[in-house]
């Protein structure tokens, strides 16, 4: 394994047979120690497909989590439903019968080079798979799940077995093993990191069920990691933030009501590479060549959520913007970006998921392009990006980031993150 953390990004289209599907990694990458998969219903690259399934799972090797959420195009009453589990990584429903399982794979195994999962079920159609993957001899990573308390304004301590530098959360909300025809959420990729204050934050979307017009609601924020809306998508119900963190974990605090959040998370750490999770503003609008700043350091892989929502900490169930998220994943060498998008208020229901292999691509609930944008290089403390379409200054961004392995020799320290200081040292 080597030396520090490395990270590559993979993307490949889903088997349709069930049993084992090998994930080849790069020549001399070594053997993974976790990794994030999302799965799309757009297998053809820059292809728009009818429907919405959405599949956002983790693994460590030992531990495991997924949710799933969907939602049905073209129906006079909206069709959405939603699940999380514990055992599997990734859970696809149908994209033309909501909350009916496609196909579910688990993870299988680690090898050189390589990820082994195992399709429980065949899938009838074509998927794409997205991996962002992690390993190093300086790697602490594990993936685990919890539930918060179910009292308001109550802390609960969550023990990982070393002090975490981050920490990558996800959840539908729902109990595990509990599907649900009902509300949807997408997104929902939370995260936070020490600092003074925490840093911390939140992209997520979802669309209510069973109405005659599309009710959907988006909800970019800087003060939790994980929420949930009323049954009416009208406002906030619960939430969670990250309120310390505690010898070798980090603790959550329920907020709003007396109902518990059910939720997984990946945390990591490092001694020799900073790691950032943390919310940024996207660049001025025009296009070109852009840089996007403030993570600290060089990176060397980056994850970003992005949705279309100027104002932060706000929920909004209005206009065009209200369901579309957009995730790419670059390593330098590998790109690659999924949205979902659903117009709000619509009847018929008005939906749609699109795969690019590029690092960012997202449109707004009437189909308008909002970012086209390809990889140019990762810079100092941040990234280029060149944009054929930048429409959204001012987005909200949820961005995960890891820090290039420095030469030999090198000694890095008292590294920026945000408000934070944190020191690295080779």
């Amino acid at each position: 394994m080597a030396a520090g953390v490395n990270a590559v990004v993979v993307d490949v289209a889903a088997s349709t047979a069930s049993g084992i599907q090998n994930i080849a990694l790069p020549s001399g990458f070594g053997t993974p120690k976790g990794y994030i998969v999302l799965a799309t219903n757009a297998e053809d690259d820059g292809t728009e497909n009818a429907g919405i399934a959405w599949s956002y799972g983790m693994s460590d090797g030992t531990n495991e989590a997924v949710m799933a959420s969907s939602s049905e195009d073209n129906v006079t009453t909206s069709s959405t439903a939603r699940e999380q589990v514990t055992d599997g990584v990734i859970m696809i429903h149908h994209d033309d019968d909501a909350g009916v399982i496609d196909g579910e794979a688990k993870h299988s195994a680690f090898n050189t080079d390589e990820i082994v999962i195992d399709w429980i079920n065949s899938l009838t159609s074509g998927f794409r798979l997205h991996f962002l993957v992690l390993n190093g001899d300086d790697l602490s990573l594990k993936v685990g799940n919890a539930t918060s308390s179910g009292t308001e304004d109550v802390s609960t301590d969550i023990d990982v077995g070393f002090d975490p530098d981050a920490v990558i959360f996800g959840t539908n909300t729902n109990g595990f093993g509990n599907g649900s025809v009902g509300r949807a959420y997408y997104g929902q990729f939370g995260g936070a990191m020490p600092g003074s204050p925490i840093i911390q934050g939140l992209t997520a979307a979802a669309s209510e069920h069973n109405l005659s017009t599309a009710t959907t609601g988006i909800s970019p924020h800087n003060d939790r990691v994980a929420n949930s809306w009323n049954g009416n998508m009208t406002s906030m119900h619960r939430w969670i933030d990250v309120t310390a963190f505690p010898t070798d974990g980090f603790q959550v605090t329920t907020r709003n009501t007396s109902s518990a959040v059910v939720f997984f998370y990946m945390a990591l750490a490092s001694s020799t590479n900073g790691i950032f999770v943390g919310p940024i503003v996207s660049p001025s609008s025009g296009t070109g060549e852009k840089e996007t700043t403030g993570i600290g350091f060089k990176p060397q892989m980056a994850m970003i959520s992005s949705q279309l929502e100027q104002d932060i900490n706000t929920f909004n169930s209005t206009g065009p913007d209200s369901l579309s998220i957009a995730t790419g994943f670059f390593d330098g060498t590998n790109e690659s970006s999924y949205h979902v998008v659903s117009e709000d208020a619509a009847s018929p229901t008005v939906c749609s998921g699109r795969w690019d292999s590029q690092a960012l691509f997202q449109r707004n609930g009437t189909r308008g392009t909002e970012f086209d944008a390809a990889f140019v290089s990762f810079e100092s403390d941040g990234w280029i990006l060149d944009y054929t379409a930048n429409n959204q200054a001012g987005a909200q961004w949820m961005v995960f980031a890891v820090e290039e392995n420095a030469a030999a020799g090198t000694v890095v320290q008292d590294v920026v993150m945000g408000p934070g200081v944190i020191p690295f040292a080779r």
